[in-house]
C-alpha cells in the first residue's frame, strides 16, 4: 500500500491519503494525469512530484502497486495477478478503499483535456511511463548533490544521463554546422 500521507492526485484534484487507501473509483473515460509525491518521515518533507497519464476506457481499471524502494506507482509484474485486483475491483471487493472521483472537478478538467487523444497521451507519455516534475537544473538544487532515497538517487542519475545525452547531441549538431560553413 502506498504509505500515509503520500499525497495522491487525479487530475485537478490532490488528498494526502490515509490507512485504508487503495485507489479512486468512478474515473471518467478519457485523459487523466495521476500524481503523486511520497512523504519523507524523518524530516516531513515531500518527494518530488512524479506522475503518469493515463487514457480510461469505459469500466477500465488501472492496477498499480506501490514500490517502497523507488517510491513509485508501478504495474505488476503478473498480468493474471492484476487481472485478478481488476476483478476485484468491479465486484466492489474494494470498495470501502477506494476513494471517489472528484465528479464536482470534472468539468473543469473536461475543459482542460477534451482535445487530448488517446494517441496524444501515448505519444507524450515517456517510455518509462512516469513524469518527474524535477527541474533539469539539479545541480542547482543541494537536496539533489546529496540524494538521500533510492528514488531520488535514480531521478538523480536519469537527469544527469538526459544532460549527458542533450550535451552530445548538441555537439554533434554543432561539429555539423561547423563543417556546413567551410
Amino acid at each position: 500500500r502506498m504509505p500515509e500521507c503520500t499525497h495522491f492526485g487525479v487530475d485537478q484534484h490532490a488528498f494526502s491519503v490515509g490507512p485504508k487507501f487503495m485507489g479512486v473509483k468512478m474515473v471518467p473515460p478519457g485523459a487523466h494525469f495521476i500524481s503523486y509525491r511520497a512523504l519523507n518521515r524523518e524530516d516531513g518533507s515531500l518527494s518530488p512530484a512524479t506522475g503518469f497519464f493515463w487514457w480510461a476506457q469505459p469500466r477500465d481499471v488501472q492496477v498499480r502497486v506501490w514500490d517502497p524502494k523507488t517510491e513509485a506507482l508501478v504495474h505488476l509484474p503478473d498480468p493474471e495477478e492484476a487481472e485478478r485486483y481488476a476483478a476485484g475491483v468491479r465486484r466492489f471487493d474494494f470498495d470501502a478503499h477506494l476513494a471517489p472521483y472528484n465528479l464536482h472537478g470534472m468539468r473543469a478538467w473536461h475543459e482542460l483535456s477534451s482535445h487530448i487523444t488517446e494517441e496524444h497521451v501515448a505519444r507524450i507519455s515517456p517510455v518509462c511511463g512516469n513524469i518527474s516534475i524535477m527541474a533539469e537544473g539539479q545541480e542547482e538544487d543541494p537536496r539533489m548533490l546529496n540524494p538521500k532515497t533510492e528514488a531520488e538517487r535514480k531521478l538523480a542519475d536519469h537527469l544527469s544521463e538526459g544532460r549527458a545525452k542533450r550535451a552530445a547531441k548538441q555537439h554533434i549538431q554543432q561539429q555539423q554546422q561547423q563543417q556546413q560553413q567551410q
